[in-house]
């Protein structure tokens, strides 16, 4: 997508997710979320407009439990389901590769591990996130 013709959406999230929607395949089109309230303000607009287009979160396998309750109630109150994004390494198979906390001692190494190799991988089944 050229970057001149979003442009003009840039101050009207809503219509940019109109134009997504009426231009763009959904199945090519994925929205991410931390569920944080930035986030969640984008998914009720997004709601608003389509509910074809998947939203993802990372899992990291550490999230807290309150997260995991806020999606669990955003899926209720938008009948909508999230896609789970995770890394195949058990926070138990860290642990023995490489050590307890690996996030104390190399934070950028846990964080390409349980973030940025399973986004990655997400975001390869799709053109516009």
């Amino acid at each position: 997508v050229q970057s001149g013709k979003i442009n003009r959406y840039r101050n009207n999230p809503k219509e940019l997710l109109k134009w997504i929607a009426k231009k763009l395949p959904s199945e090519n089109v994925v929205m991410g979320t931390g569920f944080g309230p930035p986030g969640i303000v984008l998914l009720d607009i997004l709601f608003q407009v389509t509910r074809e287009i998947s939203v993802f979160y990372i899992d990291t396998g550490f999230l807290f439990d309150q997260t995991y309750n806020l999606k669990d109630k955003l899926e209720k109150r938008y009948g909508f389901e999230f896609i789970k994004v995770n890394t195949d390494t058990t926070p138990e198979v860290q642990d023995k590769e490489y050590g307890t906390n690996l996030w104390e001692k190399d934070a950028d190494a846990c964080c390409n591990l349980r973030k940025v190799i399973p986004l990655k991988q997400a975001l390869s089944n799709y053109d516009v996130w």
